[in-house]
């Protein structure tokens, strides 16, 4: 049923809209998110399943993002009781990227466990994929409090500022982050191979979260900083970056900006 919504939202703004004016869908959802992510923190043996389920929630619900600023319930249901739902959302999509190697670790311990059980890669394709889509939800989340700052009222607390007041705590955030660091140097210091959309996407995204994190977290900038500047100074080179973004793509220019506007953050010093 989640996969069919997914699939529908995708073609229907009203089905969106309809979304956030549910009293029962969000709050069903967030959840559902936690405790799927918790059951593969547990590493029961249905791991494949919970990542799978996770990435289908996290798809779901950037979705519902789309087209949808103008809708009064979407704003009203994400501050409520002063965004508690909100805060849970946040802190239940970050996860960490070696998630699946503590899992798998775990299991050591009985060996018939194994019976059954997905392959080492397949279980790693599944969290990139899971990291990819909560990547891309917190990217949503990081554009309706930028949008949100931009009219001020005693109503908006939503800020960036206070995304990452909530994520702060979080033990899996600073993996987390650097996670889409990575990926960011990755799809940038391969092959000259164009992107895809799907990938020009995902680094737009990408690109804006880790900005964020840079301007409005001095914790995280630090971070970022120390673990990531060789890499960034190396491998990301704008002139590269420019033929791997197609011009027929139509992000291509925003995500070019972003990643320059990146990599300027990230190599200064401190």
């Amino acid at each position: 049923l989640l996969q069919e919504l997914r699939t529908a939202a995708h073609r229907s703004i009203t089905l969106r809209k309809l979304f956030w004016r549910s009293n029962d869908m969000f709050p069903f959802l967030v959840p559902m998110l936690e405790d799927s992510l918790q059951s593969c923190q547990r590493s029961e043996t249905n791991t494949a399943d919970s990542l799978l389920l996770c990435t289908l929630i996290a798809q779901t619900l950037a979705l519902m993002f789309r087209e949808t600023e103008i809708e009064p319930a979407r704003l009203n249901m994400l501050t409520a009781k002063q965004g508690a739902l909100t805060a849970r959302l946040l802190l239940a999509l970050v996860c960490d990227p070696e998630l699946q190697s503590q899992t798998q670790g775990s299991r050591r311990v009985s060996p018939d466990s194994r019976q059954g059980s997905p392959p080492h890669t397949e279980l790693q394709g599944l969290l990139e994929e899971y990291l990819d889509a909560g990547c891309s939800l917190l990217f949503e989340l990081v554009v309706l409090c930028q949008e949100a700052s931009r009219t001020p009222s005693l109503e908006h607390f939503l800020t960036v500022g206070w995304i990452l007041r909530i994520l702060q705590p979080h033990p899996s955030l600073l993996s987390f982050v650097g996670y889409q660091a990575r990926q960011v140097v990755v799809v940038l210091s391969g092959s000259q191979t164009p992107l895809s959309p799907s990938q020009a996407a995902l680094l737009f995204q990408r690109c804006r979260v880790l900005l964020a994190c840079l301007k409005y977290s001095s914790h995280l900038g630090q971070h970022l900083r120390t673990e990531y500047r060789e890499e960034f100074r190396y491998y990301v080179k704008l002139p590269c970056v420019e033929e791997k973004l197609p011009p027929d793509y139509p992000i291509s220019q925003p995500a070019l900006r972003l990643v320059s506007q990146l990599l300027g953050l990230i190599i200064q010093k401190s």
